[in-house]
């Protein structure tokens, strides 16, 4: 059993930035510019103004994803990667871009990664965001694509995870949705019903629409 929520406090946000340091750096031995190696953590500018979603298992952080919005301000480096103000229907109220998604390898080939991509979906969705830019490497293009994230700009150089797939999700696509049977379906409809149409679906909207970045 997973429990999603954003960050509560500094101390959650501090677990989160060893959490990323441990994953990047420790594990995976990614470069990270924003790299903390003597305190071993990891965070960035986009966390100032960024909704961090977290995952628990048994109280322990097992996942995470951060969600920024255009409404918040400039979102350094990814509006000109993802070039958000070149696109068609863009407003500076309804984009958004995801980030740092990462889960506990013991966890990976469970179903958090789905869990946190639908909570985040949901998160976005009841507060005004159309349209959300994520990327990833090419062994994770099927995944997203599952969910309704499409090529947009072919591939691009990213500073520190070289060749990237930017993709991009329009959270209203309800005939891509159905088409591929896409797990973004059945929150979009509760949304587009204004109703919950389940009990995590409830979660997300109550625990998370009262929380400031």
């Amino acid at each position: 059993m997973f429990e999603i929520r954003l960050a509560a406090n500094q101390e959650e946000l501090e677990q989160l930035y060893r959490f990323r340091y441990s994953i990047y750096v420790e594990e995976m031995h990614r470069v990270q510019h924003d790299a903390d190696h003597v305190n071993k953590r990891v965070t960035d500018a986009l966390d100032e103004n960024g909704y961090n979603l977290l995952a628990f298992k048994a109280g322990m952080l097992s996942g995470t994803m951060r969600l920024n919005f255009t409404s918040h301000g400039p979102i350094p480096f990814y509006s000109d990667f993802y070039r958000i103000n070149e696109q068609a229907g863009f407003t500076s109220g309804n984009s958004s871009i995801a980030t740092r998604l990462m889960i506990s390898k013991d966890l990976r080939r469970s179903t958090l990664a789905l869990k946190l991509c639908i909570a985040a979906y949901t998160f976005g969705l009841w507060r005004g965001i159309r349209f959300n830019y994520i990327d990833c490497n090419d062994h994770l293009v099927e995944f997203f694509s599952s969910f309704g994230w499409r090529h947009y700009i072919g591939t691009a150089k990213h500073k520190e995870y070289g060749e990237v797939h930017p993709l991009k999700l329009d959270l209203y696509d309800e005939d891509l949705f159905r088409s591929i049977n896409s797990p973004f379906l059945r929150p979009f409809l509760a949304w587009k019903n204004r109703a919950p149409s389940s009990p995590g679906e409830i979660y997300v909207q109550q625990n998370l629409s009262t929380e400031s970045p």
